[in-house]
């Protein structure tokens, strides 16, 4: 499945599904230099129906969206002098890096399973592959563009990796949010 980004800036971006409607929608309150706050949601076109955490559906009329995800990403805090931390669906999924000197980081997913991203190379600086630790397989490639590009921005999902679809997006979120911030 692909998605398409409607703007180059994560804070605050739709990601765009194939039949040209919104799926997720990230939005940032207090932007700073030191504190980065990021909440993602889920949006549901009208008449679908959103599953809650205690297994009863509820429709949502027109097209509304649910809280999902929050990225916390702050410099001066922690053992380290920073704090980051990934929440989806109450759950931790914080990517860890793999080795000091590395950009690559893996994240366990609700399937049981880890999964690597790391960045395509020196030549695609912004682009990431998400990587199956178990079949060393790619499910996911994500290709930013340059904000003054005519190209949006474009994600790519295998089919086996949708049931963490939520998972996947925030830890591309926070591995972009850290590319770009720095830390």
């Amino acid at each position: 499945m692909d998605f398409t980004l409607s703007s180059s800036d994560i804070l605050h971006t739709t990601f765009i599904d194939p039949t040209n409607a919104p799926r997720y929608r990230t939005s940032t309150t207090y932007p700073s230099f030191a504190y980065h706050q990021l909440k993602l949601y889920r949006t549901y076109p009208d008449g679908e129906q959103s599953g809650a955490d205690d297994g009863a559906e509820k429709t949502i009329g027109n097209t509304g969206e649910q809280l999902i995800g929050m990225l916390t990403m702050a410099g001066g805090r922690g053992p380290n002098g920073r704090y980051h931390q990934v929440v989806v669906h109450s759950r931790d999924v914080t990517p860890e890096r793999v080795k000091k000197l590395s950009t690559a980081e893996i994240f366990v997913a609700t399937d049981g399973r880890s999964y690597k991203w790391k960045g395509e190379g020196i030549k695609h600086i912004g682009n990431f592959l998400l990587v199956d630790e178990e079949t060393k397989q790619t499910v996911a490639h994500f290709v930013i563009r340059n904000p003054f590009s005519s190209k949006p921005c474009k994600l790519h999902v295998n089919t086996e990796v949708l049931p963490i679809l939520d998972e996947l997006v925030a830890t591309l979120l926070y591995m972009i949010l850290r590319s770009n911030i720095g830390y």
